[in-house]
């Protein structure tokens, strides 16, 4: 008798749970900014290539010998970042551009098929803030599944604080006085 009681509990936590999860956002946006002594035409065309992602992106940094390719003319609609790791937080995907406004707005897709399958969009704007001077906006778009939904506050956690990261690895880059962004 007890033993059904208890099964009888179990269920129903687990019912009222499932019942919770479908009411949690299944989408989630992140956003971080950044300013960077830099003019906003030298950030834009060092952003645009792809093939500057390993020199500040977090993720890329994390298995410094994960595969790297990269297809398409470099800087342009349509060319693509693709990785793979055996690095459990990096994984296997792609990144691609999927629009470009001169100086002003990158519109770039992310792919992952590895830790988990997704495809989000994610956009830098840049804003001239006066003399050299650059503001970047990065925004994330993200989705899960229910019930997967539960991860979304961790997933955001987790993007936040790798764009965070990324971006003072950016400011770093650029505003190296001994060398000069590609």
């Amino acid at each position: 008798m007890y033993l059904l009681w208890g099964f009888g509990l179990l269920a129903g936590g687990i019912a009222i749970a499932m019942i919770v999860l479908g009411f949690l956002p299944k989408t989630f946006t992140v956003q971080r900014e950044v300013t960077i002594d830099r003019p906003a035409n030298e950030v834009f065309d060092y952003l645009k290539d792809l093939r500057n992602q390993p020199e500040f992106s977090m993720w890329s940094q994390l298995d410094p010998q994960m595969d790297k390719t990269f297809r398409g003319k470099d800087g342009s609609v349509g060319s693509v970042y693709a990785w793979s790791s055996n690095e459990k937080n990096v994984g296997i995907g792609e990144l691609e551009v999927k629009g470009l406004e001169e100086n002003r707005r990158i519109e770039l897709e992310i792919r992952f098929t590895k830790p988990f399958v997704s495809t989000d969009p994610t956009v830098i704007e840049l804003e001239s803030i006066g003399t050299g001077r650059t503001r970047i906006m990065q925004t994330y778009y993200g989705k899960m599944p229910y019930p997967m939904n539960a991860l979304c506050s961790v997933i955001a956690k987790t993007i936040g604080d790798g764009m965070d990261s990324s971006f003072r690895n950016l400011r770093r880059v650029l505003e190296d006085k001994s060398g000069s962004p590609r």
